[in-house]
């Protein structure tokens, strides 16, 4: 990225720091890219949690920003990185890619440090006050379109001021500036995002007690597919970490993106030459079944409401709808599985009473840890209510709210 001359003021600087403290930032998805392999080369590393500096070490993949994978051969829809992130010196994508003008003056630190810079400048002071009083204010309870409107024109407003106060001289300062605020804005005000209504929750429910069922004993020929001579772990550890590692709706979306593109990557690898490409859906339908995300049906409706619909690719638009196909399948199960119905019954007869002997399974204990997660546990240390003050009722009453709906959960899953 270019330089930025914009003045700092350490006052200022105090400002933006306490808004960061508000939410911290999760790690971001993994450039898998690094972890393309040809055929004769070692089986996809393993990856169990993320981010996993073993599996690349390289500069690219330590980016703070998100990057998603790179070229892949397929048939599918056509693939291409977003153009903010094409600029930075150690990208794989600008390595191979022509020198733009004053290249030498980039600046190399990730696009999202960049900006957050830039919120920080004197010249942004403004705007950071605007962003503050519209947190502040922002209904805890409101519908997810509602909410989705209320944070797109915000963008649009912030992100017209800071490109015209900004000196960046980097290219697509408009893109590293409207990116960095949709990761921004939703970071800070995720947990009122990222609200459940009941109804919602029991379809995310049902879409996880299904998957459960047929986890442990369905077959590729139950998908009418074969099984890809390459693992597809790192897929479904994607799947698994969009739901549970990360927050802003783009890195939710380039975990997915990444998942089908390990996918086509597999396939591309399996299939005899000359023969036509596989399908990549019933692939999917597996890596989602071995992965069983807690709350995928939200996790869904949260990526379409608040990722900005002027910023989504056509790439990240075909997977995200990949995914949805593959949710649709899964919701009406055994219904497109080739297996005779009195036989799935009898296995998901089975499963039942395995699970029962078990306690929780994986994917329920990962719904747990990912409810519980989110409960701040402020207060757990007080004794005394003396201690307490008049201006902790609001946060306590919140914490408890979060904590009666993380007990109905559970009660859910213990029946």
């Amino acid at each position: 990225f270019g330089s930025s001359s914009v003045r700092h003021d350490s006052s200022h600087l105090k400002m933006a720091d306490n808004m960061d403290q508000a939410q911290p930032e999760p790690e971001e998805p993994l450039d898998v890219a690094a972890c393309d392999q040809s055929p004769a080369a070692a089986a996809v590393p393993e990856v169990d949690s993320f981010p996993e500096p073993a599996v690349d070490t390289s500069s690219a993949a330590q980016d703070d920003d998100a990057t998603s994978v790179g070229a892949q051969p397929s048939a599918e829809p056509q693939q291409g990185e977003l153009a903010d992130l094409e600029c930075l010196p150690d990208s794989p994508k600008a390595a191979s890619g022509p020198a733009s003008t004053g290249a030498s003056q980039l600046d190399s630190r990730p696009a999202y440090a960049v900006f957050k810079d830039l919120l920080k400048a004197t010249e942004a002071a403004p705007v950071l006050n605007d962003v503050r009083l519209f947190v502040a204010r922002f209904p805890a309870e409101v519908t997810r379109q509602v909410a989705a409107d209320m944070i797109h024109q915000l963008q649009q407003q912030c992100t017209a001021k800071l490109i015209e106060v900004s000196q960046l001289t980097t290219p697509n300062v408009e893109s590293l500036v409207a990116e960095g605020f949709e990761r921004f804005i939703t970071l800070k005000l995720y947990d009122k995002l990222f609200r459940i209504p009941d109804a919602e929750e029991v379809d995310n429910e049902s879409l996880r007690r299904r998957i459960g069922s047929i986890q442990n004993w369905l077959e590729w020929e139950h998908l009418g597919a074969q099984q890809p001579r390459e693992s597809l772990e790192l897929a479904v550890t994607q799947l698994r970490n969009m739901a549970t590692q990360f927050r802003a709706p783009r890195d939710k979306l380039v975990c997915v993106v990444n998942a089908c593109k390990i996918i086509v990557n597999a396939l591309s690898r399996s299939r005899p030459e000359g023969s036509p490409a596989p399908e990549v859906l019933p692939v999917l339908v597996w890596c989602v079944v071995h992965s069983n995300p807690p709350h995928l049906i939200s996790n869904l409706g949260y990526i379409k409401a608040f990722r900005h619909p002027e910023r989504m690719t056509e790439e990240e638009s075909s997977w995200y709808r990949m995914l949805e196909s593959a949710v649709s399948f899964l919701q009406t199960v055994p219904q497109g599985l080739k297996i005779d119905p009195a036989e799935y019954r009898r296995l998901v007869e089975i499963a039942g009473q395995e699970d029962a002997k078990g306690g929780f399974t994986p994917s329920e204990k990962s719904v747990v840890r990912a409810a519980v997660s989110v409960i701040p546990m402020t207060y757990d240390q007080v004794t005394s209510v003396q201690s307490l003050r008049v201006p902790d009722i609001a946060p306590l009453l919140a914490e408890y709210q979060e904590m009666a709906r993380v007990l109905r959960k559970l009660q859910n899953l213990v029946g």
